[in-house]
């Protein structure tokens, strides 16, 4: 997205420089024509007037003087001149001169304007560097906050592996544990114990797992919480240096404006004071003035100089800022290269983590075997005692059988051996004794069997208990290696960010080195030109000391020294004039400066903007038109005329200028707009919006798309209606602008023809 902004902002300055932006301030063609007819720019009408009172002030005193100068304008007007007397001649080369420098201070107008145009694009692509280093502070502390985020799933990471590695350690010590208990046969009890312990633990580890996993989300919130704190607050400092800039602005406006006012009051007081003094008292009360002049043409120079240094501080200020980004990119590199050694050897871990999982693998199928190699020997020790069991069982069947024949003989021979009675009834009574220890020992061996088989079972139990705890085992590994391949995959994702984020930081370093390189050269283009035009300047102002040496010696040789005087007066207004011209071209440059700054948010800075320029760009309206009591009765007529003309003319100048007006604050909005942060720009939607006169859910789809533009992972959101007309084309308003433009700056040919004739 930030690429798209790039180049609609490149765009735009290629259609600035190819249209080529009009100044703000120039005056309207109704101003150019009347400057046309007067001979110079709007100012020139004052001088004119200004002549035209000095002739008639000066006409009762010496009529007989004034005769030559009647002559010489009747000359001038008229296309039959009359050449009687040689100091006509002298006439037409003040004349001539005077043309000339005509010429040359229209040639330095039009390099102010230039100056002025540069000077716009120079201050645009400064806001624009500025704008590009926001970016890159976003973007960087985008990437470092994806770095932190890595950082701690890494770290997340690394416990839970730290945690399943202590688990394999428990299942190990709890395997040969088990495997003594079967080795040695031990009790049940202790059994119980053992899985009431392993019970234990597993619940211990989940709700450990369960911690750690919940003081992740809330560390991670945490985190989030404070990085759009920090962001409000910068917009809040962004947004409170902006009024104050803007506070400051308007007070120094005010100030020159009043400075301003207070000068123009003070230099028409003198005038009207020096109405009623004598010729040379008048020459002197001009010469003051012309120091005066001299003197804030001087000030006006070193406000330039100072400007100059201002602007050399502000570009070793961005050359400092550009060597601390590139301190803060070497870091940021070293950090990811660390970062880079960081994941490697938890690449490195994982690897172990897995030789060492297949390693555990290998050690279960082997007690898997040896188990079933003890099953296989408990069963054939079982099968056995059963044998002996039976075999046993047998005999002592066998037993009492012959015991039982034995007492039936020993019965039937009772009667037969009464003798031997007795002593067979003790060997009897022997033998039954035999008898019951055998039924004795045949229950005590049934017992046995029992307590074996109950032992068999227990067996069996312990078995199967460690097929299960096997089984638990083999999901633990499967999970960990799901989780292994997801971190994988997520470092992946992780490293193509790393990479991105490097390739468009090193793109924006080396577009920053382009807009640097240029800003140095336009520069130095605008400080050689400010040089030249004060060569033309000082040039000029020798021309003129020039004239008025020659216009001191010819009135001293010639008769016309009323005219003369005259002639000098007007020079010196011109002089003035320029002056002038110079110090308003100058506020203009500041003004414009400053405009760049503003946010036009409401239409009272368009009211304000409107009257600004039309105080500005109608500054001889307070003077009135020459009228020439001594002429004929058609140049009264023309003057007639040429009042009703400039009465009709600045109703079309105002409408034109609030379409320049709407315009430019319309295009000021847009490329806010597009080169503003998010928050700016979600409040600049509503602007747009009324400007452009959106509808509701045109509104509401503008900021959806913005927050799907500014956000990281989203969808692209669905259009509520039907799409949207496509906007016509503006070529050719673009063109009628551009027209109007150069037809203020005197390209049309019936000011071109008046200029001739």
């Amino acid at each position: 997205m930030f690429t798209k902004l790039k180049k609609k902002i490149e765009e735009e300055n290629q259609t600035e420089l190819v249209i080529g932006i009009p100044p703000p301030q120039l005056p309207t063609p109704t101003h150019s024509r009347r400057a046309s007819d007067c001979g110079v720019s709007t100012p020139g009408r004052s001088t004119c007037s200004e002549a035209s009172d000095s002739d008639r002030e000066q006409k009762p005193k010496k009529q007989p003087q004034g005769n030559l100068a009647e002559n010489d304008n009747s000359r001038h007007k008229s296309s039959t001149p009359k050449r009687s007397a040689p100091t006509s001649a002298d006439y037409e080369e003040i004349l001539h001169k005077l043309q000339l420098i005509k010429r040359e201070k229209q040639e330095l107008e039009q390099q102010l304007r230039e100056s002025e145009q540069r000077v716009e694009l120079l201050a645009g692509r400064c806001e624009n560097r500025e704008e590009i280093e926001s970016f890159q502070s976003q973007e960087m502390a985008k990437v470092k906050h994806l770095l932190l985020c890595s950082q701690q799933e890494l770290r997340a990471a690394d416990e839970r592996l730290r945690q399943r590695s202590q688990d394999l350690q428990q299942a190990r010590d709890r395997v040969a544990e088990l495997e003594k208990v079967l080795s040695e046969g031990g009790e049940q009890a202790r059994a119980r114990d053992l899985e009431r312990d392993k019970a234990a633990l597993e619940a211990e580890v989940d709700r450990l797992k369960q911690d750690a996993l919940q003081n992740a989300t809330r560390i991670s919130q945490l985190e989030c919480e404070l990085g759009s704190l920090t962001d409000e607050h910068d917009g809040l400092k962004h947004t409170h240096d902006v009024y104050k800039s803007k506070a400051t602005t308007m007070i120094d406006e005010k100030d020159r404006h009043i400075a301003d006012l207070e000068d123009k009051v003070h230099t028409l007081e003198k005038r009207l004071e020096g109405t009623t003094l004598t010729g040379d008292e008048h020459i002197q009360s001009l010469m003051e003035e012309r120091k005066q002049l001299e003197k804030k043409l001087d000030e006006s120079r070193q406000h330039l100089s100072e400007v100059k240094t201002s602007w050399s501080d502000k570009i070793n200020n961005l050359e400092a800022q550009i060597f601390n980004l590139n301190q803060k990119m070497a870091e940021d590199s070293q950090e990811c290269s660390h970062m880079e050694k960081l994941l490697a050897d938890a690449q490195q871990r994982l690897k172990d983590q897995q030789q060492q999982c297949a390693k555990f693998e290998g050690q279960l199928l082997e007690r898997d075997a040896e188990l079933a190699n003890m099953r296989r020997s408990h069963e054939e020790e079982l099968q056995r005692q059963r044998a002996l069991q039976d075999s046993q069982l047998d005999e002592l069947r066998m037993q009492a059988a012959d015991l039982r024949a034995q007492l039936t003989q020993a019965q039937r021979d009772r009667d037969r051996e009464a003798s031997q009675a007795q002593a067979r009834i003790v060997e009897l009574n022997k033998k039954e004794a035999e008898c019951k220890t055998s039924q004795e020992r045949i229950e005590e061996l049934e017992a046995s069997q029992q307590t074996l088989s109950e032992k068999a079972s227990k067996l069996e139990k312990q078995l199967s208990l460690v097929s299960h705890s096997e089984t638990t085992l083999k999901h633990s590994l499967k999970r960990s290696e799901a989780e292994l391949k997801n971190m994988k995959e997520e470092l992946a994702k992780l490293k193509q960010l790393l990479a991105s984020a490097e390739m468009e930081n090193k793109r924006l370093m080396k577009e920053l080195e382009a807009r640097q390189h240029q800003a140095d050269e336009q520069q130095s283009r605008l400080e050689e030109e400010v040089t030249q035009l004060q060569e033309s300047l000082q040039s000029a102002t020798e021309k003129v000391k020039q004239l008025e040496k020659e216009a001191a010696a010819n009135a001293s040789n010639n008769t016309s020294v009323s005219d003369l005087e005259s002639k000098v007066a007007v020079l010196e207004d011109q002089v003035s004039e320029k002056n002038k011209m110079l110090k308003l071209q100058h506020q203009r440059i500041s003004d414009m400066k400053k405009t760049l700054q503003k946010e036009l948010k409401s239409h009272q800075g368009v009211a304000t903007v409107t009257a600004v320029l039309n105080t500005e760009g109608s500054p001889s309206s307070d003077v009135p038109p020459p009228v020439d009591h001594g002429g004929s009765a058609g140049d009264s007529a023309a003057a007639k005329a040429g009042t009703a003309q400039d009465a009709a003319q600045p109703r079309r100048s105002d409408s034109k200028l609030e379409d320049d007006i709407n315009f430019k604050y319309l295009k000021h909005v847009v490329f806010k707009f597009m080169t503003s942060k998010e928050y700016e720009a979600q409040h600049l939607i509503r602007a747009v919006s009324v400007l452009l006169r959106f509808t509701a859910d045109e509104e509401q789809m503008i900021r959806e798309h913005l927050d799907w533009k500014y956000s990281w992972f989203g969808t692209r959101p669905q259009p509520h209606h039907a799409p949207l007309h496509p906007l016509p084309q503006h070529h050719h308003g673009h063109n009628s602008h551009h027209h109007r433009s150069s037809s203020a700056f005197g390209n049309n040919p019936k000011s071109n023809n008046t200029k001739t004739t």
